[in-house]
């Protein structure tokens, strides 16, 4: 009894005290206290939902930004997220489906499923992240009811590996390159075997940030990513720090025929509208590289 009477009163363990001393976050950094919307200890980390000002959230991994979520406008979408869905649909001439590695807060699915594809696979390593979504009510797990989108809660190399299915689209989101696991998806391995999981002239979109990124490190992701893509291309959004990487076995042109009346269907055009992509070489403003350079 004298035991479980000191452990009862004993301090506990608070994630929230740990993440907010974790310094990744700006605000943390600047002393502000966050509103915790969710949190819960994943098989992968700590998977919590912030905010700060009851208008936008935080969805983060072990005190790690992995996406955002506005509560007052769901449909106000992070760019980045949106063009790593939207970028290959466009390019593609005629993709029937899609394959997502990472659910993050489920803005590169929601913008595939504004789009005429049929099938949606959304693979999400992280249990906790799926209910975080759904912890957020309408702005957040919208897009999980949609009947197009099949999620499954595994590794998402091991889907590839163990499934000899192609698809035309596979966009990629695991965490950053230098966090453990989230690695072995940056590897030529990994980029060799998600080419063989596409279709010809299927589109495969990597996401890259630059957070904590040196010149050595990110030559080699590039190096290694076009490799094995004989086509492509890289956009950059510099205020995000978000680097998008574009690979296929076929030419890729934002000028091809079809990508204009792609980008013209209403529920894309009204996305993108936000951000002042209104033709297809609106895109360019993001433009970084080329394969060559």
């Amino acid at each position: 009894l004298a035991c479980a009477a000191l452990a009862w009163g004993a301090p506990h363990l608070d994630w929230r005290e740990l993440i907010d001393l974790v310094g990744y976050d700006e605000d943390a950094q600047a002393g502000r206290t966050p509103t915790y919307l969710f949190l819960a200890e994943g098989h992968s980390g700590v998977v919590s939902v912030v905010t700060y000002d009851g208008k936008h959230a935080k969805l983060m991994n072990d005190g790690l930004n992995e996406s955002f979520v506005c509560l007052e406008d769901p449909d106000h979408e992070i760019v980045t997220e949106t063009l790593l869905g939207l970028v290959p649909w466009l390019l593609h001439p005629d993709a029937r489906d899609a394959f997502v590695i990472g659910l993050g807060g489920g803005v590169t699915a929601r913008a595939l499923a504004r789009t005429d594809l049929e099938r949606i696979r959304v693979v999400e390593l992280e249990v906790e992240v799926v209910n975080a979504l759904r912890a957020l009510g309408s702005a957040g797990d919208r897009v999980l009811y949609d009947a197009r989108i099949e999620l499954v809660v595994n590794d998402a190399r091991h889907e590839l590996l163990v499934s000899d299915a192609r698809y035309d689209l596979v966009a990629s989101q695991p965490s950053h390159p230098w966090k453990s696991g989230a690695s072995s998806l940056f590897t030529r391995e990994f980029f060799e075997l998600v080419r063989s999981r596409l279709r010809p002239g299927g589109v495969f979109a990597q996401w890259i940030n630059l957070f904590r990124m040196d010149a050595e490190t990110l030559s080699s992701l590039l190096g290694t990513f076009f490799g094995v893509f004989d086509h492509g291309f890289a956009l950059i959004h510099s205020p995000s720090g978000d680097l998008l990487l574009f690979g296929s076995d076929a030419p890729l042109a934002l000028a091809a025929p079809g990508v204009a009346e792609r980008l013209a269907r209403p529920a894309v055009a009204r996305l993108l509208a936000r951000d002042d992509v209104r033709a297809p070489l609106d895109l360019l403003r993001w433009f970084a590289l080329s394969r060559d350079e």
